[in-house]
């Protein structure tokens, strides 16, 4: 996949579910090796989107002969296998056939299990510099069809540039997770290339990640694993060492959706709406109490978050062989629902506005507003599936909201009645569609990259 992320549109959340079934990874019994074989199709119709932005001839012909084959091609393996219903039912076959689909270049495979290799993200549409990250994969990596936990990192800043950074942040990474290359694949961003020819390097972010260059290197690095590298989307751990530690913890009540756990190393924790607890409340917190004591962590704040403490753990960059083996347990243990059936969840910034299966078009937000006010930005959403039905409650969101549907949450074969803030809008029989599935996932519409099959704009919300 080579799609732009729109993470600008992304929400602050407070989320809760109920586990359904895993209904978000529905598979059928057709083999992955099978599956498989549509990877081609997928690719074929990215690479036709991809030429359409770049004004390429012959890409809309390109999107149709793939669109054409993937379908015909899924019909022969569901009659094969006398799936009942559609296919489009089965998330998880999607899912599995969408990062098999990112081409496996030699130049990245080549170098699986040689540690941390220092790389750059060159954006295909000039809309942002070049960013430096480092990327750790598993030695079996492109050996393997089975898809891999991943390690999102924050670091503090060195005071470093050029080599001299690349070679100190290395040598933390490994001391830092050790074994762990071995299980995960492991994601660090840097910053931007500044200067031209032998005067091109490597600069870090200096600012708070949360800062406009910081999201942009973060979310840019991001990128890797939506396009490039295959992993597990359920099982995204985001890791902040020291002073980062609670930049990851802001960033983790800002977009929940995206990870499974976030691990603070010593950083502070902010107060209350700073970093909004409740959106953490399906994220579970781990915080490394390095040295001796708890950090420059607040232990009133560590309680609120119902954090799981590791202590005596050494430095942040340097942690002992006992805290590294307890953290790599901690991360190996995550995995979150990809389609939560409930969406609890408050905004506190107008560049986060999407969450899971909903997106709101704009929201309203008063200056001095805290989550303790009425007026606070939030939203609730519940899909029934055994009612077929969608409520969704607002507060200072205007214009509408987006909502991305599936057969994790509702029967796409019966009418799907949805309701907003006490008014039915709409019952409606909504068709599944392929290339609405594969157009969100490549323009990352729904913020979330998740596999849906249908969408509905609701406008004029009261």
């Amino acid at each position: 996949m080579r799609a732009s992320f729109t993470f600008t549109t992304l929400a602050i959340l407070l989320l809760a579910w109920s586990p359904t079934d895993e209904q978000a990874r529905l598979r059928s019994d057709i083999k992955d090796r099978d599956l498989e074989k549509l990877a081609g199709f997928v690719d074929g119709y990215f690479q036709g989107l991809e030429g359409e932005l770049l004004g390429q001839r012959d890409s809309r012909h390109q999107q149709v002969q793939s669109l054409t084959g993937l379908e015909e091609e899924m019909a022969n393996l569901a009659k094969r296998a006398k799936l009942q219903g559609s296919p489009l039912r089965f998330l998880g076959d999607w899912e599995h056939i969408v990062e098999m689909a990112k081409p496996q270049e030699r130049d990245l495979t080549s170098k699986a299990g040689r540690g941390f290799e220092l790389r750059q993200f060159d954006d295909p549409y000039g809309e942002s510099a070049s960013i430096a990250y480092l990327l750790s994969l598993p030695k079996d990596y492109a050996k393997s069809d089975a898809l891999l936990p991943a390690v999102l990192v924050l670091t503090p800043p060195l005071g470093l540039t050029g080599k001299g950074l690349e070679d100190a942040l290395k040598g933390h990474a490994e001391a830092v997770y050790g074994d762990l290359t071995e299980q995960a694949i492991i994601l660090i961003p840097i910053g931007p290339m500044r200067g031209e020819g032998r005067k091109l390097e490597t600069q870090e972010v200096t600012t708070s990640w949360l800062t406009p260059e910081g999201m942009l290197t973060c979310f840019t690095t991001m990128r890797v694993l939506s396009e490039q590298v295959r992993f597990d989307r359920s099982r995204l751990v985001l890791d902040g060492w020291g002073a980062a530690g609670g930049d990851a913890l802001r960033l983790a009540s800002r977009a929940p959706q995206w990870f499974c756990g976030v691990i603070n190393r010593g950083g502070d924790i902010g107060p209350l709406g700073d970093v909004i607890d409740l959106n953490l409340a399906t994220v579970p917190v781990a915080y490394v109490a390095v040295g001796e004591g708890a950090g420059s962590a607040d232990p009133s704040r560590i309680e609120a978050l119902d954090a799981e403490v590791i202590s005596h753990a050494g430095g942040s960059m340097e942690p002992t062989e006992e805290a590294r083996t307890a953290i790599a347990s901690w991360i190996e243990q995550r995995r979150r629902e990809l389609v939560p059936t409930t969406i609890d969840f408050m905004m506190d910034a107008i560049e986060y506005q999407s969450i899971f299966w909903v997106k709101a078009s704009h929201i309203t937000r008063r200056p001095t507003a805290t989550p303790e006010d009425e007026d606070f930005p939030r939203i609730k959403a519940v899909a029934d599936r055994s009612k077929n039905t969608i409520v969704i409650d607002t507060v200072s969101i205007v214009d509408g909201v987006w909502i991305y549907l599936s057969d994790a949450l509702v029967d796409l074969d019966k009418p799907v009645t949805i309701t907003v803030n006490g008014k039915e809008r709409l019952t409606e029989t909504f068709d599944r569609s392929v290339q609405t599935m594969l157009e969100n996932r490549f323009f990352n519409n729904s913020g979330d990259l998740g596999i849906y099959t249908a969408e509905v704009l609701i406008e004029d919300i009261d």
